[in-house]
């Protein structure tokens, strides 16, 4: 899942070259009404169409063939540092 998930960003990015991994996390759900998919989260730092360089997070959930579902943006929350 996370490979498919990896390769359906880089398609949709301007640049795709330009992409970095930040962070990436996966699994399988048990629970709730998307029980048996893949959820995979990807954290990432592109070029727009400005050529500077954005933060961005996709989730995206696969069925336990691993096709595609569907994919959200998501913001990764900050952590509060005191």
């Amino acid at each position: 899942a996370y490979v498919k998930a990896e390769r359906y960003l880089k398609e949709s990015l301007k640049d795709p070259d330009s992409y970095e991994e930040i962070l990436e996390s996966h699994h399988l759900i048990k629970n709730g009404e998307r029980a048996g998919q893949y959820e995979v989260l990807l954290q990432y730092r592109a070029k727009n169409s400005f050529n500077g360089y954005v933060v961005g997070s996709k989730l995206f959930y696969f069925d336990k063939n691993v096709n595609f579902i569907d994919v959200k943006d998501f913001e990764v929350p900050k952590l509060n540092k005191q």
